[in-house]
């Protein structure tokens, strides 16, 4: 009930305010120091007038209350004086039994004199809520003096500062767009690339995938090249022991000797067969190299039967009449006079 007088009252007097003209702009440090005495008067008021105010209506409730407790009593009042009157008519109606009016009196007394204690608390009640009313008035006049002295604040020069975030947050929003817009044309481009760079990433993988297999060849011709070093190398401890039995004259038994010209012959055959090897594995390498360089994206292997070459085709290449010959003057002659001496 309260709350709701202070807003009645109030309100005209902020629609008085609005209506007023503004008055001329103050200074930023005159418009501080008006909000913190207006801060600090509020404070003070809100301390001061904020439990008395909460008081009085917790007074005015209890006080409602009272009086519905009155009006329950004096209806129980009212049925008790019924039942009275009553018992006063019968009383009437039976000769034999009388009633003095002192009685009626002494009652009627007490009942007058209840009432007008009953008056009186009502009385000093209505007393306390008024001089409570003239408090909150008085309250209310002070926030009114507040609430002129906050409005002499230049509201204009808010506006002025609300129209300078809006300007920036507008020149925010542009400065967003054109990035989001840089950012788009990026996009673009890069997906307009990507086609060139899923080309050029197989072509990387091609490459690496070649790569891989040269690196596979060269292991397998150095172990080729290990091997035929190893043969060379037993092939001229062979020969080495053969020109030492030639340069004493004394040959080993007949059986011994066969053995190491067949030794001798079939290394030979060995060694020719390997060097030709890596003379077909050199001109494969050659080819794959200028096939490299020719398509590089897409490699053809016309030498792959190369890799494990057929042994009819060898014995054919390396059997022949002419490389027979070319073998024969790569093994030592025998002395006649050995053979001689062999003969007898």
């Amino acid at each position: 009930m309260v709350a709701c007088l202070l807003i009645y009252k109030v309100k005209p007097h902020f629609q008085q305010i609005l209506k007023t003209k503004t008055k001329q702009p103050l200074a930023i440090e005159a418009k501080r120091q008006i909000a913190e005495s207006s801060c600090k008067v509020l404070q003070v008021y809100n301390q001061k007038h904020g439990l008395n105010i909460t008081h009085y209506i917790d007074e005015y409730i209890t006080t409602v209350e009272t009086v519905d407790e009155t009006i329950d009593h004096l209806e129980g009042e009212m049925s008790t004086l019924k039942k009275f009157m009553q018992k006063i008519q019968v009383e009437l109606i039976e000769p034999q039994k009388r009633f003095t009016t002192e009685e009626l009196f002494e009652f009627f007394h007490e009942r007058m004199h209840y009432l007008e204690a009953l008056n009186e608390r009502k009385r000093q009640k209505t007393v306390r809520l008024r001089f409570n009313i003239d408090g909150v008035e008085q309250s209310i006049r002070k926030a009114r003096q507040i609430v002129d002295m906050i409005t002499e604040v230049d509201f204009e020069q808010l506006k002025i500062d609300i129209d300078k975030q809006l300007k920036e947050m507008s020149r925010k929003n542009r400065m967003l767009v054109f990035y989001k817009r840089q950012q788009s044309e990026a996009n673009v481009k890069l997906n307009a690339k990507k086609p060139e760079l899923f080309k050029e990433l197989r072509a990387l993988v091609s490459i690496r995938k070649e790569t891989n297999l040269r690196i596979q060849l060269i292991k397998h011709y150095n172990e080729l090249e290990q091997k035929l070093q190893h043969e060379i190398h037993q092939y001229e401890i062979t020969n080495k022991s053969i020109h030492q039995l030639s340069k004493t004259y004394r040959l080993p038994s007949i059986v011994n000797y066969v053995d190491l010209k067949s030794k001798q012959t079939n290394l030979h055959n060995t060694l020719h067969i390997w060097q030709r090897k890596v003379q077909i594995a050199e001109h494969e390498l050659e080819l794959r190299r200028i096939e490299s360089h020719r398509y590089p994206e897409q490699i053809f292997h016309p030498w792959k039967y190369l890799q494990n070459p057929s042994s009819l085709l060898m014995y054919q290449h390396y059997h022949s009449p002419s490389t027979r010959t070319n073998d024969q003057e790569f093994l030592p002659k025998l002395d006649t006079r050995s053979s001689a001496r062999i003969s007898t």
